[in-house]
């Protein structure tokens, strides 16, 4: 990241992705493991810069397809005739989660525009992924949380303080945001990966970056145009 933001323009947009036609699908080089998918997933698009969701990446596919033949998507069992006779759970078991993370992205977008000076950076990798998008006036932020690893545990370190937050990546069973909890300084990561925000209320500790604040702004300095903000066009990216 540091060697990409000392090459790439202030005002460049960085196109973000863990999937394309040139490399093998991410379930495939992760061999199935769930948790790095969603977790890697999270963070490419939680990075400033436009994000790519490579067709068939929302179905957990781990087929690369041909570039020059005729080779559709798997959303269906083998034996279904159509997308429409698919248990919905199946054909698009990720589609939920990467329309949150398109949201969460939005929202950042909006951030930026409304908050001038608004900064980004990465926080640890060790024992988790760990990045914020700060407002300018420090007043609102989004934090991301994500666990690369089933053998470290559920429960790690959070730069955050005690109490209580939610996930905007993750639902109740009534469609709000799944509660977690911050106690002694860990916050149980059962789900790979977390997003919290909040206004001023949003508890952050001491927290020292490393991949240094990148600030949202174009070229000139003023804040990002909504426009470019919308097409996740953030400076830095």
């Amino acid at each position: 990241l540091d060697t990409q933001l000392k090459r790439l323009p202030h005002c460049g947009a960085k196109l973000r992705f863990t999937e394309n036609h040139d490399q093998p699908r991410t379930m495939k080089r992760f061999e199935g493991d769930e948790t790095r998918f969603l977790a890697w997933s999270a963070f490419m698009a939680f990075l400033p810069g436009a994000h790519l969701v490579y067709a068939g990446q929302e179905a957990g596919s781990d087929h690369l397809p041909s570039l020059f033949d005729l080779d559709p998507v798997q959303w269906c069992p083998p034996d279904e005739d159509s997308v429409s006779q698919c248990d919905p759970g199946y054909g698009f078991p990720y589609s939920v989660f990467f329309s949150k993370l398109n949201t969460i992205k939005l929202e950042v977008a909006e951030l930026t525009h409304r908050s001038p000076g608004t900064r980004f950076a990465v926080m640890d990798a060790i024992p988790c992924l760990t990045a914020i998008w700060r407002g300018g006036n420090k007043a609102e932020s989004y934090l991301l949380l994500a666990r690369l690893d089933d053998s470290l545990g559920a429960s790690l370190p959070v730069p955050l303080k005690d109490g209580q937050y939610f996930n905007l990546l993750e639902d109740t069973q009534d469609g709000g945001a799944m509660p977690v909890q911050v106690s002694d300084g860990k916050m149980d990561l059962s789900y790979p990966c977390i997003v919290v925000a909040k206004a001023s209320q949003l508890k952050l500790g001491r927290m020292s970056p490393k991949v240094g604040w990148i600030e949202a702004t174009n070229a000139e300095g003023s804040e990002a145009s909504p426009d470019g903000a919308a097409d996740g066009l953030l400076a830095g990216a």
